[in-house]
């Protein structure tokens, strides 16, 4: 059992199912907290040279039954994740064009995983890499901790559903004291079991996948990274106590690759001679508080084509399907007209089994002739041979 789930453990026993802000007693006044800050990702090469510099700004609002976080790419583009109920919404705004007028509500949103926007039945959006996994753990893995004692989060710095390399680490966390039971730290190491059956993991997409993806899956990671590697290191460093709930002001989080060359003694940033320091994320906080009033209601664009992966079929590579909301409110439940769209889902790609079947037995056919042509040559003009001489 790793850190992070013992960690879980303990806590669940010490508070029981209560882990939020808010006070449960009847009459307790609704608040939730909200902050705002930004993050610098630094990208390195194995000299510990810096090739690229980022900066993402963050908002986030959170109370004990769901958080909300904005990221801004840049000053057009942003993306607006919430959780909820175990489920997180999200949906990339982006301008179309020459048109920066983000209110338009015809306004376009950036194609997310086969549709603009996406739900996921995670606690976290499994499509996202460190430039909002991070934040998120900072601030919002609360309620993953919370409800999945028996899992770990995956390494942030790839999205979880493309990539087998976030599933080869275990995670060992410690929790900062307070009623949020956020992590003050988490070691994301590799493990050997998880390497054997990484590209196997249950939350790869198995539907538009690349040529990169798709060569992702086949390799065996034990021959690639050896157990017992660092790969990732978050680090709450200085914190706020809000009315008993410990907050991070500044956090960082370390994302290690493997060298792809020997290099010269000195020239990486960490002591395994294997790994080096390629991105580092350090984020600051620069306003947190508690504010009065219900969670504020999460809404967006009209008319948003969402991609929803909570309505799916392993068996028959079925990941989501497809709907438009024209109310500007999420479908935080599974419907009956939802499921309908799942079963013609099912009904396409059977169909599409048969052919291909069908396909491939033609083909097996047609080569299966083609290799016996000769043979069924011989024997017929042995055939006629033999009939001739016995005339």
């Amino acid at each position: 059992m790793s850190f992070w789930k013992k960690g879980c453990c303990r806590l669940l026993l010490a508070v029981g199912p209560f882990v939020g802000i808010a006070a449960l007693a009847p009459g307790a006044r609704a608040e939730y907290i909200s902050l705002q800050g930004k993050m610098d990702l630094t990208y390195l090469n194995q000299r510990s040279e810096m090739q690229v510099k980022q900066t993402r700004q963050f908002k986030v609002s959170l109370d004990k039954n769901q958080w909300f976080m904005r990221v801004r790419f840049d000053p057009d583009t942003y993306t607006e994740i919430w959780g909820y109920d175990g489920d997180t919404y999200s949906a990339t705004y982006a301008p179309y064009g020459e048109d920066k007028d983000l209110n338009r509500d015809d306004l376009p949103v950036g194609v997310r995983n086969g549709g603009p926007a996406s739900v996921w039945p995670y606690q976290f959006p499994p499509d996202e890499g460190g430039g909002f996994m991070v934040p998120w753990l900072a601030f919002c893995s609360f309620s993953f901790s919370a409800e999945n004692p028996d899992e770990d989060i995956p390494e942030p710095g790839a999205p979880a559903s493309m990539y087998p390399v976030a599933h080869i680490c275990e995670a060992r966390a410690r929790f900062l004291p307070g009623r949020l039971k956020l992590p003050s730290s988490v070691t994301f190491t590799t493990e050997t079991e998880r390497l054997r059956v990484a590209g196997q993991h249950p939350m790869l997409r198995k539907e538009i996948m690349s040529t990169r993806e798709v060569n992702s899956r086949l390799k065996d990671y034990r021959r690639i990274y050896p157990p017992g590697l660092v790969m990732g290191e978050y680090n709450a460093l200085t914190t706020t106590n809000l009315s008993g709930v410990v907050i991070p002001l500044t956090f960082e989080y370390k994302n290690y690759s493997l060298l792809k060359s020997p290099v010269k003694a000195g020239e990486t940033q960490v002591g395994n001679t294997n790994t080096y320091l390629s991105v580092h994320y350090q984020g600051t906080v620069s306003r947190v508080e508690t504010v009065a009033g219900e969670f504020p209601a999460v809404e967006f664009k009209r008319w948003m084509s969402v991609a929803d992966h909570r309505l799916n079929d392993r068996e028959l590579n079925i990941d989501l399907v497809n709907y438009w909301i024209t109310n500007g409110v999420w479908q935080t439940e599974v419907t009956d007209d939802m499921r309908v769209l799942l079963e013609a889902r099912r009904a396409e790609a059977r169909k599409k089994r048969r052919k291909l079947l069908a396909k491939r037995v033609g083909i097996m056919l047609a080569m299966a002739t083609v290799a016996l042509a000769p043979v069924i040559i011989y024997l017929r003009r042995r055939k006629k041979a033999t009939q001739a001489a016995v005339a």
